[in-house]
Formats: structure tokens, sequence, C-alpha cells
């Protein structure tokens, strides 16, 4: 899986100042043959790069400025349970059983995402809590 990206040009901030890796990547200068092009480098668009690169799709990732830094990298290190709005207010707007299916969803994301921070040893100071 290639990377691709143009240099930051995000403005400053403690997010930015404390990435752990500033890996700069080349702006596309190059037609490629991929299967699939993915479009942004936050968080879903990573792990639908890993997935489909471990079905042996050749994928390619493109970002505009750098991996993980649009919202992805912004969110002050959340990594929680749940959906945007509580439990109570699920269960009432979609019944008992579409919000257990919604807090499942979001429990396989957050296990997910924690393999994916041990499977590849990302150094992303994650608290001791949160590891399995």
């Amino acid at each position: 899986m290639k990377k691709y990206a143009q240099h930051d040009k995000h403005s400053n901030s403690y997010y930015q100042a404390t990435v752990n890796d500033s890996t700069k990547f080349d702006a596309l200068s190059e037609e490629i043959n991929c299967d699939i092009c993915i479009v942004g480098g936050g968080f879903t668009g990573l792990t639908a790069s890993i997935f489909l690169a471990k079905k042996s799709y050749k994928v390619v990732l493109l970002e505009a400025r750098r991996v993980g830094s649009g919202a992805s990298g912004r969110n002050g290190g959340q990594l929680g349970s749940g959906q945007r709005r509580d439990q109570f207010y699920l269960e009432e707007h979609f019944g008992n059983d579409m919000a257990m299916q919604m807090w499942r969803f979001a429990e396989e994301a957050r296990n997910t995402a924690l393999s994916l921070i041990k499977d590849y040893q990302i150094q992303c100071d994650l608290p001791s809590g949160l590891h399995h």
C-alpha cells in the first residue's frame, strides 16, 4: 500500500505539536493503477485501507495534508464507547433492540481501533486503562 500526501498546511495546534510521526510524503506526481483509491487518511480511510490491503486489493490512499491531520487527529485522543447521543435517548427514539445494536457497533469499532493500535504498535500514548 503506497501513501501519498502533500505537506501539512494546517495551523499550529497542540495536536500538531505533539504528533509522534512527522513523516512527510511526496505529492502524487505519477499515474498509478489500483483496485481501490481511498481519499482521506483519517481513522476511517486508514482502517479501510488496512482491511482492503489484507484482502489483497491494491489500495492507494490519498490525503491532501498529512495522515490524521483532519478531525481524526484533533479529537483529543478520544476513543470512547457509544454514540453521540446517550443510550437512554437512543432507546427512546429507536427502541431497545436498535439502541443495543448501535452500542454493539460502537464497541466493535472501539475494539477494532484498540486491535490496530496493538497489531501495528502505533505510538499514540494510549492510556493504560484502555489496553486489552
